[in-house]
């Protein structure tokens, strides 16, 4: 087995200590896959963007997922970033989780952080690909234009998410929460208030 890349040895330890809060709930998760890799000396996250979402809100990984306590997210998490990626389940290297979220549904969200290879291997079958790949480096996503906070209501309950604006795209909700803890844990940027 190759020795580990420095750079994933420094985000497991970085992602480790402390370790990530979870709320103290019983009910199931909603998992999400945040898929990061290094290119030219910059951590870069893969941004996901499926044709069902509207105008430029990104999602990342597979935010649709759900698992119970009894459930090894790992194992979840790797899937996703295969059939997503177009890369084997051993090629998604996990590196840790991020304080749990609450999604705009209310439901609580455990991010798996993974590494991926770059470049990503080109897809045998290009046309069956029914989402866009966004890569954006980390750097970025620390240096929104804006930062809001919307409100929506779901179910007669009125909920408050976090939206980056970053150029033309918008990262919101949990996703948008997800990798604020990302950029947090590596102390990139400091906590931002939105309800989350």
């Amino acid at each position: 087995m190759s020795e580990l890349r420095p750079w994933i040895t420094e985000l497991r330890n970085r992602l480790s200590e402390p370790p990530a809060r979870r709320f103290d709930l019983a009910s199931d998760r909603q998992l999400l896959v945040l898929p990061v890799f290094v290119d030219s000396r910059e951590l870069w996250a893969m941004l996901i963007r499926r044709p069902e979402e509207i105008g430029s809100i990104v999602e990342v990984g597979l935010p649709a997922a759900v698992v119970s306590e009894a459930t090894d997210p790992w194992s979840s998490a790797r899937a996703a970033a295969a059939m997503e990626l177009g890369i084997s389940e051993e090629q998604a290297l996990p590196l840790g989780t991020l304080d749990e979220v609450v999604s705009i549904e209310g439901r609580p969200t455990l991010t798996c952080v993974v590494a991926i290879p770059h470049p990503l291997p080109s897809p045998a079958e290009p046309a069956e690909r029914t989402s866009e790949l966004l890569p954006m480096p980390l750097t970025a996503l620390a240096n929104p234009r804006l930062v809001e906070e919307q409100t929506v209501e779901i179910g007669g309950e009125e909920r408050s998410f976090l939206v980056l604006h970053l150029g033309r795209r918008r990262i919101a909700g949990s996703v948008a929460a997800a990798v604020q803890k990302l950029l947090e844990r590596l102390d990139m940027v400091g906590p931002i208030d939105a309800g989350q």
